[in-house]
């Protein structure tokens, strides 16, 4: 699965909401009569409206790319830790591999496949 990078999201939204932005005042201009024909009061309240419109969409715009640098700084600071963690584990996998073989029985177990404690009991099933 291919993860979407948050640079590569920001390219391809920001784009798509300056668009909005712009063309946002010319789609209440479509399929209607000029403005010489219109009253003006009508065009200053289309005005007020297109004006509030774009600085709402401005806000959004400016809301999602603050959500989307927070988002980036979580992802690197999960991608720090990831690889600490990773880097932990292979320290103590190189310090297992260091250690004499007769100090890792954990892993092998005993021979038969039957824990000590339950072979002494007579518990362990065969």
């Amino acid at each position: 699965m291919h993860a979407e990078t948050p640079s590569s999201a920001r390219r391809r939204l920001l784009p798509a909401l300056a668009a909005v932005l712009l063309l946002a005042p010319l789609a209440g201009c479509i399929g209607r009569p000029p403005p010489a024909e219109r009253d003006p009061a009508i065009l200053a309240h289309q005005l007020q409206e297109q004006t509030a419109e774009r600085q709402r969409l401005e806000t959004v715009v400016q809301r999602l790319t603050q959500q989307l640098e927070r988002s980036n700084q979580q992802l690197k600071d999960s991608q720090r830790q990831a690889e600490l963690l990773q880097q932990k584990l292979e320290a103590l996998a190189e310090i297992e591999r260091s250690l004499p073989a007769g100090r890792c029985s954990r892993r092998a177990g005993p021979a038969g496949g039957r824990r000590p404690a339950l072979a002494a009991a007579g518990g362990g099933r065969s």
